[in-house]
């Protein structure tokens, strides 16, 4: 990724703009940007039930998502790259109405877990758990 004045962007930057980008692609369903930013091997531990996702599985429920999302936006946000592997951590807020019109507004304390492969960062794992 290259910034505006035609620089390349340092590990960390690149992170926590695919983590933007994750948050906008929740927000309007779009389940071909996790299709290319998941690893195969993805796995997400439910923030609900505590059972593990596979990428098919957080496909399948983005595409299947009757909620009409208002924001999803992350806070409190710090990375820490180390050669090829990276970790995000942050805050999530999400706000709007779930797939029988109720008010959603909560937020999520998560990790993400990347690898870089071919030079381009993947979302490996994540997890994510509600706080007040």
């Amino acid at each position: 990724m290259v910034s505006l004045a035609n620089h390349p962007l340092d590990d960390s930057t690149n992170l926590l703009l695919i983590e933007d980008e994750w948050n906008e692609a929740n927000r309007k369903k779009d389940a071909s940007w996790f299709e290319r930013n998941f690893t195969d091997d993805f796995t997400f531990v439910n923030n609900q039930t505590g059972a593990l996702l596979t990428k098919n599985d957080w496909v399948s429920a983005v595409k299947n998502n009757k909620a009409d999302l208002e924001v999803v936006e992350s806070t409190e946000m710090k990375t820490r790259v180390s050669n090829d592997l990276g970790v995000v951590t942050g805050v999530v807020h999400v706000k709007g109405k779930d797939a029988q019109a109720q008010p959603l507004n909560y937020s999520l304390r998560f990790t993400a877990t990347f690898v870089k492969r071919d030079g381009r960062w993947l979302v490996s794992a994540a997890h994510a758990t509600r706080v007040q």
